[in-house]
C-alpha cells in the first residue's frame, strides 16, 4: 500500500523542485507519512511531516471545537444569540443564534462582497464585524437554509475571545494546542510560524508566490497553521476532545447543505448505509489548497496538505480514498463538490 501510495503522489505531483504536499494516510493499524516538493522555493526547503501549512477552511473546526468547548462550560449553549455577545451587530442580525454559526444557517451577509475596491490593508475578525455592522440586511432568515459562511466563522472567533477575554491564537493554544501536545501548530499571523510552507501559484511554465491576500489574517474562518503530524494528533479517535458527546452534539445540530449531505460544528458529514457517519473539510485560500476526510468509528484518515493552489489535489485525493475506503458515497471530484458550495452554487 505504502508503494501504491508513493505512485500516485508521483503520477499527480511530477516535479521535485516544485510546490508539493504533504499526506498521511490512517487506517486503524498504521499511520503513513508521505511529502513531496519544496515549502520554500527561495531556499529549496523541502516538505516533510513536520511542515506547517495554511489550513484555510479547514481550520474551521478548531474554531468550532472552541465554541463547543466554552458551551460544554456552561458559558454560552447553542440557542444564545450571537448579538447577546456582539452588540455591534445590526438590528437584523437579532435571531441569530450561535447554532446558526456554526453550521452555515445564519444567512449573515458575505464579508468578501463588502470590501471595497480600494483596499490594500489585510482584514481582521474585528474589521468583518464593521463591514457587517454597516449593513442591516441577511440574505434569509436564520436557520431556514444552508449558506457557507466565512463571515460567521470570523464573528465566532470574536464570541471566543470575547469569553475567554483573550486573543483567539491564545484561547486556541489553551483549549486545543496544548490538551493534546501539539506544539508546532500556530494561527496567522504569527512572528514564529514553525517550519512553515509558503504557497504558490502555477502558471503556465513556473510558479508565482501568492503566499497572501486581503482576507488572509483573518482568524476564525482559515488562519491556522499545523504540520501533518500534529494534525495527525488533532484528527484521531484518540483524541480526548472528541467525546462521545461531541459526536452526539455535531448529528443534534446538523443542516442539509445537499446531495444528502450535511453540515455541523466545523464539518460536512456523510452517512453510511449502516448510519456510520463520515466528516470531511477542504481548505481554499490564496497559495494553498486541503483535503481531510475521517471516519471516526474506524479512525481511517485521509489527509493531504499542499502550498499550491490548483487543482491537481482533487484528483489525488480521490485515488487515495478509493482503495481506502475512507469515504463512501460521496460526490466526485468530493474537491470541486466542495468549491461549488464555498461559492454557493
Amino acid at each position: 500500500m505504502a508503494q501504491e501510495v508513493h505512485d500516485l503522489i508521483d503520477r499527480n505531483y511530477t516535479a521535485k523542485i516544485a510546490p508539493g504536499v504533504s499526506v498521511v494516510v490512517k487506517s486503524p493499524d498504521a499511520t503513513k507519512y508521505y511529502a513531496k516538493g519544496l515549502a520554500n522555493l527561495e531556499d529549496a526547503t523541502a516538505i516533510d511531516s513536520l511542515t506547517t501549512f495554511r489550513m484555510a477552511s479547514v481550520s474551521k473546526q478548531f474554531t468550532a471545537m472552541a465554541i463547543y468547548q466554552l458551551i460544554a462550560a456552561g458559558k454560552i449553549d447553542f440557542q444564545t444569540p450571537v448579538r447577546s455577545i456582539l452588540p455591534e451587530l445590526p438590528a437584523a442580525t437579532k435571531d441569530i443564534s450561535v447554532a446558526n454559526f456554526l453550521n452555515h444557517s445564519s444567512g449573515i451577509l458575505d464579508y468578501e462582497n463588502l470590501i471595497e475596491a480600494a483596499r490594500k490593508t489585510q482584514l481582521t475578525d474585528f474589521d468583518v464585524l464593521e463591514y457587517i455592522r454597516s449593513v442591516d440586511s441577511l440574505y434569509f432568515p436564520p436557520g431556514s437554509q444552508f449558506r457557507y459562511s466565512n463571515t460567521a466563522y470570523c464573528l465566532l472567533a470574536l464570541i471566543v475571545e470575547r469569553l475567554t477575554h483573550k486573543s483567539y491564537p491564545d484561547a486556541i493554544e489553551d483549549l486545543i494546542f496544548k490538551p493534546l501536545g501539539i506544539k508546532g501548530a500556530t494561527v496567522f499571523p504569527s512572528v514564529d510560524i514553525s517550519k512553515r510552507a509558503f504557497g504558490y501559484h502555477p502558471t503556465d511554465n513556473n510558479f508565482l508566490f501568492a503566499d497572501q491576500s486581503l482576507t488572509s489574517s483573518t482568524k476564525g474562518d482559515g488562519g491556522v497553521y499545523i504540520s501533518a503530524v500534529d494534525y495527525n494528533r488533532w484528527l484521531d479517535n484518540r483524541n480526548p476532545l472528541f467525546t462521545p458527546a461531541y459526536w452526539n452534539t455535531l448529528q443534534k445540530h446538523k443542516i442539509l447543505v445537499k446531495d444528502n449531505i450535511y453540515y455541523s460544528l466545523g464539518w460536512f458529514v456523510n452517512y453510511d448505509t449502516d448510519g456510520s457517519c463520515t466528516v470531511f473539510h477542504s481548505g481554499e485560500s490564496t497559495g494553498f489548497h486541503n483535503m481531510v476526510v475521517f471516519a471516526p468509528n474506524t479512525n481511517k484518515m485521509i489527509s493531504i496538505f499542499s502550498n499550491r493552489d490548483d487543482f491537481q489535489i482533487a484528483r489525488l485525493f480521490d485515488e487515495l480514498a478509493s482503495p481506502n475506503n475512507a469515504i463512501n458515497a460521496l460526490p466526485r471530484p468530493l474537491f470541486h463538490w466542495l468549491n461549488q458550495v464555498y461559492m454557493n452554487e
